[in-house]
């Protein structure tokens, strides 16, 4: 009898990870208006994580929170100027 091994699909891993530690859980993103932060904070929010998102430029959060699912984590934001 062979066994076969195959590894998950790219990403489907690690989003299981994700979801497991993060669900129900909170985190503070800063930056989260683009880039790494608007990133982070979908991966998050699709996980079931509340998020406390900031960015200096209120275009642009208010552009990440039109993106999430508030029914999946509660999302709360503010402009911030952390520099």
């Amino acid at each position: 009898m062979s066994v076969t091994l195959r590894a998950p699909p790219p990403g489907k891993h690690l989003m299981s990870l994700i979801k497991h530690y993060f669900a129900g859980k909170t985190a503070a993103i800063s930056g989260a208006g683009d880039g790494i932060g608007r990133a982070l904070s979908q991966r998050l929010n699709a996980a079931g994580c509340h998020l406390w998102l900031s960015d200096i430029n209120p275009e642009t959060l208010a552009g990440t929170c039109s993106l999430l699912d508030d029914a999946k984590g509660r999302v709360t934001s503010q402009v911030v100027d952390c520099g």
